[in-house]
């Protein structure tokens, strides 16, 4: 359980837990590439199979729910995966690659749990706004406003949800608590962990979209401007390779500045 507020409060260093979450993931690749190969092998494999179906196999476009459906399956196989590396690496970023006792099974319970939270609530908040919309959905300027409406309802939700993220590191410690008190515990550090990993993931998010961006602009050049009709299947695998990819070295940076986090405003008052 998370320790009542104290007197004084902390101000999480923003710059060194920066740094100190860098050369923490990249300093430990093989320990990284040893926890995530077959979670991402698994979720490698439920992203790029629409490529390797028949066309005749794949959801007619028609029906927008069949059509979502390797989307879905992506986001609920994604969130498994994701999350079963989060704990583990998460356990480490705590107490080394030999994490002393810690359940797994508890934990990632636990973080599924919250995970499917999040999604409910970010999914209810759309749902409501396209239902209270929908007669007046019909023109342009309309659409556009119901856009921004529902952006307006995800930005708060998305907001309690970092408030809220000392649930993830508790929880890999095997001691969860409660959300009234991840909430106080992280009172006053809230944007200066949202601005920490901003420096962390942008990086890695831009990097990906540059290597992409160079495939693309290599095979426009090689077949001479013309638009690719069904792209190869090399291609398709490298994209899929390199979103999964980042995605759990996104996963892992998180990780690691929420116990970093948990350990500068928990453990250390505790201690």
């Amino acid at each position: 359980m998370l320790p009542d507020d104290a007197s004084l409060p902390i101000k999480v260093p923003v710059a060194e837990t920066t740094v100190a979450a860098y050369r923490f993931v990249f300093g430990r690749l093989g320990h990284f590439l040893e926890l995530a190969w077959l979670p991402l092998l698994i979720l490698l494999a439920v992203a790029t199979l629409p490529g390797w179906l028949p066309d005749a196999w794949l959801p007619d476009g028609k029906h927008p729910v069949l059509r979502a459906l390797p989307g879905i399956a992506e986001l609920v196989v994604g969130a498994f995966c994701l999350n079963a590396f989060a704990v583990r690496w998460q356990q480490t970023a705590l107490y080394g690659k030999q994490a002393p006792g810690k359940p797994f099974a508890a934990a990632w319970s636990r973080f599924m749990v919250y995970t499917l939270l999040l999604y409910i609530a970010n999914g209810t908040a759309i749902a409501i706004v396209l239902l209270v919309a929908a007669p007046a959905a019909d023109s342009s300027a309309a659409q556009v406003g119901l856009s921004l409406l529902a952006l307006a309802l995800t930005i708060p939700l998305w907001l309690a949800t970092v408030r809220l993220s000392l649930l993830f590191p508790a929880a890999a410690d095997g001691r969860p608590t409660g959300f009234a008190a991840a909430w106080r515990g992280l009172r006053g550090n809230t944007w200066r962990l949202i601005l920490a990993g901003f420096f962390c993931c942008a990086p890695l998010l831009l990097a990906a979209l540059m290597i992409m961006g160079a495939v693309f602009s290599a095979i426009d050049l090689q077949i001479g401007g013309d638009a690719l009709d069904q792209p190869p299947m090399g291609l398709f695998l490298m994209r899929g390779l390199i979103d999964t990819l980042v995605n759990f070295l996104v996963v892992a940076m998180g990780g690691t500045l929420l116990v970093d986090f948990y350990r500068r405003l928990v453990l250390a008052r505790e201690s």
